[in-house]
């Protein structure tokens, strides 16, 4: 029954990649016609120009696998492992020195600080969150806001009363019947958004140095976004905006978007640290 599984469901996906040729009781695939399958093996890739690639798993995705069978081998890709299970376990064959998992642009992402979850999406290269942030670790009185030196958090419309300002109550504060916290988030003051927390101190802003992949800080800003994500520098927007442009049939995008600094507007997002 496993080989009839075998030529039924594999086979035809390979005739379309490769040459297949069958002798007796054994298949090979190969990139040149007439290939004999070493006497040796049931199945044989042969190829001077191409690899073979394993399933690619998160450990997630492979605790799904229905009833995985003995020997069944897949690649770990969050800790570079090819993993093979045996006697109802998944054991490491081999796993990559100094290995960092490659980041997918796949939601939702959970901030560790709050559990808050945000759904993320990826336009062009770029990977943004695609909900407005609702990170509030302090809540400051309407008529306080506006410093210079002290970061600053609010929901908009919350107004209880000086010294009546509390965390939960903002977070549950609605207007017309609209929870505005879980609507739109918390809004930040500058010295909030520029924010070190290491230091306790503003960082430097930048602009960036030019399209990708010098569109980007060597230093990005994180601010109150979680960790692994960042604020977007200001050609960082003008990649966005240029794919946008370039997705909606336009042909005037470099010069409508370009990659200076002597440009007007306002676009909010904030973009994946990669």
């Amino acid at each position: 029954m496993q080989s009839k599984y075998f030529l039924i469901t594999v086979i035809p996906l390979f005739f379309i990649l490769t040459k297949v040729s069958f002798s007796q009781d054994q298949v090979v695939f190969s990139d040149k016609a007439n290939q004999e399958p070493h006497p040796s093996a049931i199945l044989e890739v042969i190829s001077k120009d191409k690899g073979f690639l394993l399933p690619r798993l998160l450990t997630e995705d492979r605790e799904k696998i229905d009833s995985p069978a003995e020997s069944l081998i897949i690649f770990n890709i969050e800790k570079g492992c090819v993993e093979i299970y045996l006697d109802g376990l998944w054991n490491e064959i081999w796993c990559a020195e100094d290995y960092e998992m490659p980041f997918l642009c796949t939601g939702p992402i959970t901030d560790e600080r709050d559990g808050k979850e945000y759904e993320v999406v990826k336009i062009g290269n770029q990977c943004w969150l695609a909900e407005n942030l609702a990170y509030l670790p302090d809540i400051t009185y309407k008529n306080d806001w506006g410093s210079y030196t002290e970061p600053q958090y609010a929901v908009w419309g919350y107004d209880p009363g000086s010294g009546n300002e509390t965390i939960s109550g903002a977070k549950a504060f609605e207007y017309d019947g609209l929870n505005i916290y879980e609507t739109f988030g918390v809004l930040y003051n500058w010295v909030a958004t520029m924010w070190d927390e290491d230091t306790e101190a503003l960082s430097g802003s930048c602009n960036g140095t030019g399209a990708p992949p010098n569109d980007s800080c060597n230093e990005p800003v994180q601010g109150p976004c979680p960790d692994g994500w960042h604020i977007p520098s200001h050609y960082e927007f003008t990649t966005l905006a240029r794919t946008v442009c370039e997705k909606s049939g336009n042909t005037n995008c470099s010069s409508e978007f370009p990659y200076s600094e002597n440009i007007t507007g306002c676009k909010a997002l904030m973009r994946r640290q990669e």
